[in-house]
């Protein structure tokens, strides 16, 4: 079995690339003139920078070559079901929303640049219970997961 956390530190190299993926993911939204689907009020380079994080923060745990995709929205972030949900603070839950697939998997990613964390992950339908639902700062409900409910296991999860 696989021990989770997975403790990967990014590299500044590593760091300046997501950043330059993030940028260009960001730049390409304003342009398109989308809008945060899901009520967040703020820097939306911030949110694009963090997400670029987990997914080459996954990609570098697991030994995979990330796809630094853009304009790829809501395919997986990484394979053909795997979804990348990051947090970069000690708030340790993993975010499902209701237009997210449930037949996806999703992964937690936690910490703060450069040192981060692969939690866990749950299938989209285990996380979307009722007792997980929550709104936070007058955004649209969604379910949060405490890290300590997902699934550890990561030993057959690249295999699946």
């Amino acid at each position: 079995m696989i021990e989770v956390p997975i403790l990967v530190s990014l590299t500044e190299e590593e760091m300046a690339t997501a950043k330059r993926v993030a940028e260009k993911r960001n730049s390409e939204s304003i342009t398109a003139g989308y809008k945060d689907k899901h009520g967040y009020v703020g820097d939306r380079l911030i949110i694009n920078i963090t997400g670029a994080y987990g997914e080459l923060v996954f990609c570098k745990g697991f030994n995979i070559t990330w796809s630094e995709s853009v304009n790829t929205f809501k395919a997986p972030d990484v394979g053909s079901d795997i979804q990348i949900r990051t947090m970069l603070s000690k708030w340790r839950k993993l975010t499902v929303r209701p237009d997210d697939d449930p037949k996806q998997r999703y992964v937690l990613v936690t910490g703060e640049p450069p040192n981060f964390r692969i939690e866990g992950w749950l299938y989209g339908y285990e996380a979307m219970q009722d007792k997980w639902e929550e709104t936070y700062g007058g955004r649209p409900p969604a379910w949060f997961v405490p890290h300590t409910k997902l699934n550890h296991d990561f030993s057959s999860f690249m295999k699946e």
